[in-house]
């Protein structure tokens, strides 16, 4: 069943890719449905109901439904904080500050973007560590804070070009 769950969520991904949204969130849908059906999940079944919450939360994000999206991410980060996935809990907050911006709440963006900075600045350079430091830049400038956006902007550039991940 695990198995066929993940097949859904992947077809969800291809689905998105397309720009077929009605496909993709239905894909999701079966995905996230046959896991809920599962008595007592492991880290693992836990961990791709995680990763389906956040494709939920993209197509939420894409299709105009920000507030679910939100939502949608704050349940995606609750199910990583529970099988200890800082990574996947981290990217689920910068993906809620993205639907925050989305509606409006550059200040509570602006913040939890700060918050997740401070955790990010422990880790190693990703891709999720210059994604952050992207939106907390983007959010900086939104506020009027442009010094301070110039020089988060330029380290996620730094991050991102010393990866290889440029564009």
């Amino acid at each position: 069943m695990l198995r066929i769950a993940k097949i859904w969520k992947d077809m969800s991904h291809a689905y998105q890719d397309l720009g077929r949204w009605s496909e993709a969130r239905q894909a999701i849908a079966n995905s996230l449905k046959m896991l809920e059906t599962v008595e007592r999940p492991d880290s693992q079944t836990l961990a791709l109901q995680a990763q389906g919450l956040n494709s939920k939360g993209y197509i939420e994000l894409a299709r105009g439904q920000t507030e679910a999206a939100l939502q949608t991410w704050i349940q995606a980060e609750v199910v990583y904080e529970q099988v200890g996935n800082e990574i996947g809990k981290l990217g689920s907050k910068i993906n809620q500050a993205q639907a925050l911006q989305t509606l409006g709440q550059y200040r509570r963006a602006k913040k939890q973007l700060e918050e997740v900075n401070e955790q990010l600045q422990g880790q190693s350079d990703s891709l999720l560590k210059a994604a952050g430091l992207r939106s907390l830049g983007r959010a900086l400038q939104v506020v009027g804070n442009l010094i301070k956006s110039k020089e988060i902007l330029e380290q996620s550039w730094v991050i991102s070009r010393s990866l290889g991940a440029e564009d």
